[in-house]
Protein backbone atom coordinates (compact mmCIF):
# COMPACT_ATOMS: atom_id res chain seq x y z
CA UNK A 1 0.00 0.00 0.00
CA UNK A 2 2.68 2.51 0.69
CA UNK A 3 4.42 2.16 -2.65
CA UNK A 4 1.13 3.75 -4.06
CA UNK A 5 0.65 7.73 -4.18
CA UNK A 6 -2.80 9.29 -4.22
CA UNK A 7 -2.07 11.32 -7.53
CA UNK A 8 -5.49 9.59 -8.53
CA UNK A 9 -6.80 11.47 -6.11
CA UNK A 10 -5.45 14.11 -6.00
CA UNK A 11 -5.91 14.75 -9.89
CA UNK A 12 -10.20 14.62 -8.88
CA UNK A 13 -9.41 16.90 -6.72
CA UNK A 14 -8.00 19.65 -9.14
CA UNK A 15 -10.86 18.86 -11.62
CA UNK A 16 -13.47 19.47 -9.02
CA UNK A 17 -11.90 22.38 -8.06
CA UNK A 18 -11.50 23.85 -11.90
CA UNK A 19 -14.96 22.80 -12.75
CA UNK A 20 -16.48 25.10 -10.15
CA UNK A 21 -14.03 27.58 -10.53
CA UNK A 22 -14.66 27.92 -13.93
CA UNK A 23 -18.43 27.66 -14.00
CA UNK A 24 -18.53 29.92 -11.51
CA UNK A 25 -16.71 32.78 -13.45
CA UNK A 26 -18.42 31.83 -16.46
CA UNK A 27 -22.09 32.58 -14.60
CA UNK A 28 -20.63 35.60 -12.97
CA UNK A 29 -19.30 37.12 -16.50
CA UNK A 30 -23.25 35.87 -17.90
CA UNK A 31 -25.27 37.48 -15.06
CA UNK A 32 -22.98 40.89 -15.94
CA UNK A 33 -23.97 40.67 -19.72
CA UNK A 34 -27.48 39.95 -18.62
CA UNK A 35 -27.49 36.53 -19.97
CA UNK A 36 -31.06 34.25 -20.23
CA UNK A 37 -31.47 33.20 -16.61
CA UNK A 38 -32.34 29.78 -17.99
CA UNK A 39 -28.39 29.43 -19.38
CA UNK A 40 -27.12 30.26 -15.95
CA UNK A 41 -29.75 27.95 -13.96
CA UNK A 42 -28.48 25.03 -16.46
CA UNK A 43 -24.98 25.92 -15.64
CA UNK A 44 -25.43 25.74 -12.22
CA UNK A 45 -26.70 23.47 -10.88
CA UNK A 46 -27.13 20.73 -13.24
CA UNK A 47 -24.48 21.31 -16.27
CA UNK A 48 -21.81 21.07 -13.15
CA UNK A 49 -23.68 18.47 -11.26
CA UNK A 50 -23.34 15.96 -14.59
CA UNK A 51 -19.79 16.94 -14.50
CA UNK A 52 -19.00 16.15 -11.67
CA UNK A 53 -21.07 13.12 -11.68
CA UNK A 54 -18.87 12.20 -14.61
CA UNK A 55 -15.51 12.90 -13.02
CA UNK A 56 -15.82 10.62 -9.62
CA UNK A 57 -17.52 7.57 -12.00
CA UNK A 58 -13.89 8.00 -13.89
CA UNK A 59 -12.10 8.95 -10.75
CA UNK A 60 -13.36 5.54 -9.17
CA UNK A 61 -13.18 2.92 -11.93
CA UNK A 62 -9.20 4.14 -12.03
CA UNK A 63 -8.51 4.02 -8.48
CA UNK A 64 -10.22 1.01 -8.67
CA UNK A 65 -7.94 -0.39 -11.45
CA UNK A 66 -5.22 0.41 -9.21
CA UNK A 67 -5.95 -0.86 -6.08
CA UNK A 68 -5.38 2.21 -3.87
CA UNK A 69 -7.22 1.32 -0.81
CA UNK A 70 -6.34 4.37 1.02
CA UNK A 71 -7.55 6.43 -2.25
CA UNK A 72 -10.90 4.84 -2.33
CA UNK A 73 -11.68 5.90 1.47
CA UNK A 74 -10.78 9.39 0.45
CA UNK A 75 -12.88 9.16 -2.78
CA UNK A 76 -15.82 7.78 -0.67
CA UNK A 77 -15.08 10.95 1.58
CA UNK A 78 -15.07 13.83 -0.73
CA UNK A 79 -17.05 11.74 -3.09
CA UNK A 80 -20.23 12.13 -0.64
CA UNK A 81 -19.62 15.69 -0.15
CA UNK A 82 -19.30 16.43 -3.69
CA UNK A 83 -22.33 15.07 -4.61
CA UNK A 84 -24.87 14.15 -1.69
CA UNK A 85 -23.98 16.87 0.25
CA UNK A 86 -24.04 19.67 -2.64
CA UNK A 87 -26.88 18.17 -3.73
CA UNK A 88 -28.99 18.85 -0.81
CA UNK A 89 -27.06 22.73 -1.16
CA UNK A 90 -28.47 23.16 -4.49
CA UNK A 91 -31.96 22.31 -3.32
CA UNK A 92 -31.24 24.80 -0.58
CA UNK A 93 -29.94 27.85 -2.81
CA UNK A 94 -33.00 27.27 -4.99
CA UNK A 95 -35.27 27.97 -2.05
CA UNK A 96 -33.49 30.36 -0.66
CA UNK A 97 -33.18 32.79 -3.98
CA UNK A 98 -36.76 32.35 -4.47
CA UNK A 99 -37.29 33.78 -0.97
CA UNK A 100 -34.42 36.78 -1.88
CA UNK A 101 -36.16 37.70 -4.93
CA UNK A 102 -39.31 38.08 -3.26
CA UNK A 103 -37.72 40.32 -0.38
CA UNK A 104 -35.96 42.27 -2.74
CA UNK A 105 -39.39 43.23 -4.55
CA UNK A 106 -40.49 44.18 -1.46
CA UNK A 107 -37.77 46.15 1.10
CA UNK A 108 -35.44 48.89 0.08
CA UNK A 109 -31.73 48.37 -0.94
CA UNK A 110 -30.42 49.58 2.34
CA UNK A 111 -32.75 46.89 4.13
CA UNK A 112 -32.05 44.17 1.61
CA UNK A 113 -28.29 45.10 2.13
CA UNK A 114 -28.98 44.00 6.10
CA UNK A 115 -30.60 41.20 5.97
CA UNK A 116 -28.87 39.82 3.51
CA UNK A 117 -25.36 40.14 4.79
CA UNK A 118 -26.60 38.36 7.99
CA UNK A 119 -29.03 35.75 6.54
CA UNK A 120 -26.27 34.67 3.46
CA UNK A 121 -23.84 33.11 5.78
CA UNK A 122 -25.68 30.52 6.39
CA UNK A 123 -26.29 30.05 2.59
CA UNK A 124 -23.27 28.54 2.44
CA UNK A 125 -23.17 26.56 5.64
CA UNK A 126 -23.63 22.71 4.19
CA UNK A 127 -20.51 23.08 1.49
CA UNK A 128 -18.47 25.12 4.23
CA UNK A 129 -18.94 22.72 7.36
CA UNK A 130 -18.46 19.83 5.02
CA UNK A 131 -15.53 20.65 3.48
CA UNK A 132 -13.94 21.77 6.43
CA UNK A 133 -14.87 17.88 8.07
CA UNK A 134 -13.53 16.35 5.11
CA UNK A 135 -10.34 17.97 5.17
CA UNK A 136 -10.39 17.39 9.44
CA UNK A 137 -10.95 13.93 8.75
CA UNK A 138 -8.07 13.48 5.54
CA UNK A 139 -5.49 15.08 8.08
CA UNK A 140 -6.58 12.21 10.60
CA UNK A 141 -6.76 9.52 8.18
CA UNK A 142 -3.27 10.19 6.72
CA UNK A 143 -2.23 11.70 9.82
CA UNK A 144 -0.99 15.26 8.34
CA UNK A 145 -1.10 17.77 11.20
CA UNK A 146 -0.77 20.26 8.74
CA UNK A 147 -4.19 19.63 7.50
CA UNK A 148 -5.99 19.27 10.65
CA UNK A 149 -5.11 22.51 11.36
CA UNK A 150 -5.44 24.44 8.34
CA UNK A 151 -9.34 23.27 8.77
CA UNK A 152 -8.99 24.37 12.21
CA UNK A 153 -8.10 27.74 10.95
CA UNK A 154 -10.95 27.66 8.39
CA UNK A 155 -13.61 26.61 10.75
CA UNK A 156 -12.39 29.59 13.03
CA UNK A 157 -12.26 31.80 9.97
CA UNK A 158 -16.26 30.54 9.14
CA UNK A 159 -17.05 31.40 12.97
CA UNK A 160 -15.78 34.87 12.32
CA UNK A 161 -17.85 35.46 9.18
CA UNK A 162 -21.04 34.33 11.41
CA UNK A 163 -20.22 36.83 14.55
CA UNK A 164 -18.92 39.86 12.14
CA UNK A 165 -20.91 41.42 9.89
CA UNK A 166 -17.79 41.12 6.76
CA UNK A 167 -19.65 42.44 4.01
CA UNK A 168 -18.26 45.24 0.83
CA UNK A 169 -20.67 46.79 -1.22
CA UNK A 170 -19.57 47.58 -5.29
CA UNK A 171 -21.14 50.16 -7.08
CA UNK A 172 -20.12 48.79 -10.93
CA UNK A 173 -22.45 50.84 -13.03
CA UNK A 174 -25.44 53.00 -12.49
CA UNK A 175 -28.51 50.10 -12.25
CA UNK A 176 -26.13 47.07 -10.60
CA UNK A 177 -24.92 47.46 -7.15
CA UNK A 178 -22.21 44.07 -6.04
CA UNK A 179 -22.48 42.38 -2.46
CA UNK A 180 -19.55 40.81 -1.33
CA UNK A 181 -19.86 38.56 1.71
CA UNK A 182 -17.66 37.25 3.68
CA UNK A 183 -18.88 33.59 3.73
CA UNK A 184 -19.21 33.47 0.41
CA UNK A 185 -15.60 34.50 -0.64
CA UNK A 186 -14.63 31.92 1.72
CA UNK A 187 -16.75 28.73 0.61
CA UNK A 188 -16.31 29.67 -3.33
CA UNK A 189 -12.74 30.11 -3.19
CA UNK A 190 -12.24 26.56 -0.83
CA UNK A 191 -14.18 24.73 -3.64
CA UNK A 192 -12.20 26.05 -6.31
CA UNK A 193 -8.45 27.24 -5.24
CA UNK A 194 -8.36 25.82 -2.19
CA UNK A 195 -9.41 22.25 -3.72
CA UNK A 196 -6.93 22.81 -6.58
CA UNK A 197 -4.11 23.29 -4.10
CA UNK A 198 -5.32 20.58 -1.87
CA UNK A 199 -4.85 18.44 -5.25
CA UNK A 200 -1.67 19.67 -6.05
CA UNK A 201 -0.52 18.65 -2.17
CA UNK A 202 -1.83 15.28 -3.00
CA UNK A 203 0.18 15.05 -6.11
CA UNK A 204 3.19 16.00 -5.10
CA UNK A 205 3.67 16.01 -1.08
CA UNK A 206 1.87 13.33 -0.35
CA UNK A 207 3.41 10.84 -3.33
CA UNK A 208 6.94 11.88 -2.60
CA UNK A 209 6.29 11.19 1.06
CA UNK A 210 5.35 7.78 0.35
CA UNK A 211 7.71 6.98 -2.42
CA UNK A 212 10.35 7.61 0.33
CA UNK A 213 8.59 5.07 2.37
CA UNK A 214 8.52 2.36 0.14
CA UNK A 215 12.31 2.38 -1.07
CA UNK A 216 13.17 3.01 2.84
CA UNK A 217 11.24 -0.69 3.07
CA UNK A 218 12.84 -2.04 0.29
CA UNK A 219 16.21 -1.09 2.03
CA UNK A 220 14.97 -2.92 5.32
CA UNK A 221 13.80 -6.02 3.19
CA UNK A 222 17.33 -6.00 1.24
CA UNK A 223 19.23 -5.76 4.84
CA UNK A 224 17.43 -8.60 6.37
CA UNK A 225 17.69 -10.99 3.17
CA UNK A 226 21.21 -10.13 3.15
CA UNK A 227 22.04 -11.15 6.88
CA UNK A 228 20.08 -13.91 6.58
CA UNK A 229 22.25 -15.23 3.62
CA UNK A 230 26.00 -14.57 5.59
CA UNK A 231 26.06 -11.17 4.24
CA UNK A 232 27.36 -8.03 5.31
CA UNK A 233 25.99 -4.52 4.13
CA UNK A 234 27.44 -0.93 3.88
Amino acid sequence: MFCKSNKVMGNYLIFIGMIHGGIFCLCAILRFVKADPFLLSMLSPYIEMIIKVFVTGATAWRIHARGGNEEKALLALWGFLFLFIQAIYYVYTNLYGKLVTDLFSIVSFQEFQKWYSQMHIFKYAPMLIGMILCLFITGIFLQKKFLIILSLLLGGTYILCILFDLTATFQISNEIKALVIGSAVLCHGMESVGLFLLGIYFKIIEGSEKKHVFFYTNEIDSRKKCSQKGGTTL
